[in-house]
């Protein structure tokens, strides 16, 4: 019997950051109605990756882009899978995935204790290219990273180009699961 995409994302997930992934529900009666087949994939901190890793299964299947996402955190929590059912409404809304660059605003912190809320997408750096491309899953499937930024960084994208935050980052070798990191601009 076939795999179902969330298990053929699982054994990638797994292949890449060494250890099983998990489905976390959220609110399945919402899912049901407005994103059947939509779960979160909770990955436990394994190996060089010291923070819980989750990432969308479903939200390619939504618009145009082929593209899930992924969210690196300090904790298990249901909050990431609320984030993807959000992610879910607004992308349908939308009519497409988000790409590189695009800015998230999520109307609260990103995870209890947080100072950001919004999510900026960006390549997923601290997996490399081994996640972010997820041919044997689906062809031509993307994973991107969801980065908490503060309104101050996502007002400087505005002005400014991506790799202009970026080396702000860089340059301030920031922690980007700190729930409590101050913004660099």
């Amino acid at each position: 019997m076939a795999l179902t995409f969330a298990e053929r994302l699982a054994t990638h997930l797994e292949a890449v950051l060494g250890a099983p992934a998990e489905p976390l529900d959220h609110d399945p009666e919402w899912k049901a109605e407005h994103a059947p087949g939509l779960t979160c994939l909770a990955v436990p901190p394994a190996g060089e990756y010291g923070y819980c890793t989750f990432v969308s299964s479903g939200l390619s299947r939504l618009a145009a882009g082929n593209v899930e996402y992924v969210i690196s955190s300090p904790f298990a929590t249901l909050e990431h899978a609320a984030l993807f059912n959000m992610i879910a409404a607004a992308i349908q809304a939308r009519g497409t995935s988000y790409a590189l660059g695009d800015v998230i605003p999520i109307g609260r912190p990103w995870i209890e204790g947080a100072t950001a809320a919004y999510l900026q997408v960006s390549l997923p750096y601290p997996y490399g290219p081994e996640l972010e491309k997820a041919d044997a899953v689906e062809p031509g499937l993307r994973l991107l990273w969801l980065v908490p930024i503060h309104a101050s960084e996502a007002e400087f994208l505005q002005q400014n180009d991506v790799e202009a935050l970026e080396q702000r980052f860089e340059d301030a070798s920031i922690d980007f699961i700190d729930p409590a990191r101050p913004p660099v601009v």
